[in-house]
């Protein structure tokens, strides 16, 4: 479980809320149950996934999370 937010990982993906960062690493952020669910079903790569366990909780959560392991991604908790 990542509980920093000082940790490299959660620092990157923090990053790219600014838009220079996604113009520099060509990658996105995307935030949220409902918006990842949709983003892995429509086919978007992941590099990375966090979820937070309080979150999961949600029809919406539990739904990305089906996603993601029938995509054979295993997020990072957070």
């Amino acid at each position: 479980m990542i509980d920093s937010p000082a940790n490299p990982r959660i620092r990157s993906a923090a990053a790219l809320r600014q838009r220079r960062e996604r113009d520099a690493t060509g990658l996105a952020l995307v935030d949220g149950a409902r918006e990842c669910r949709r983003a892995l079903e429509a086919g978007v790569e992941l590099e990375a996934a966090f979820t937070c366990p309080s979150h999961l909780r949600s029809e919406e959560g539990l739904a990305a999370a089906r996603v993601l392991r029938a995509r054979g991604i295993t997020p990072h908790e957070v």
